[in-house]
């Protein structure tokens, strides 16, 4: 990820930490699913956005790392409501960031066998809300549950 990518996500982070957690920035790591020591690195300059923020970040605010990155900092704005229709269909292999997501999800849970996650690429959904790897990794395990073993 580049140097601005990373401090757009930065200001992110200082502003999560400033506004949702008193300033207390080890229950922002909390909140993101991150150790703390990796958060404070990543705060302080000595690190980039690793994979590990960034998904905590997505899942926290349940925004696509695009829009978070251009909010530039700025949570409130990332807070507003959205002014979208509704739900929208989509094939989740067809999307954009197909492979980033499916190497987040498979991250969430290395458990989930192959086929599964072919069968989740090739779904059609309806979704309201930004495609995350957290909702592929859910998608995959309702598929596990719910679907006999295949090819």
């Amino acid at each position: 990820m580049g140097a601005a990518r990373s401090e757009s996500l930065r200001a992110l982070v200082r502003a999560i930490t400033a506004t949702d957690h008193g300033g207390v920035q080890r229950r922002t790591a909390e909140a993101l699913g991150v150790a703390p020591g990796s958060l404070n690195d990543f705060v302080n300059g000595r690190t980039g956005a690793g994979a590990g923020i960034i998904d905590g970040l997505v899942a926290y605010l349940r925004r696509p790392v695009e829009e978070l990155v251009a909010a530039n900092g700025d949570l409130a704005e990332l807070r507003r409501p959205r002014t979208e229709a509704g739900s929208v269909e989509v094939v989740f292999g067809a999307l954009p960031l197909w492979p980033q997501l499916l190497e987040g999800a498979r991250a969430l849970d290395p458990s989930v066998p192959e086929w599964c996650w072919r069968d989740v690429a090739e779904a059609r959904v309806w979704v309201r809300h930004p495609v995350t790897s957290s909702m592929i990794a859910d998608m995959a395990r309702f598929v596990l549950r719910h679907t006999p073993p295949h090819a």
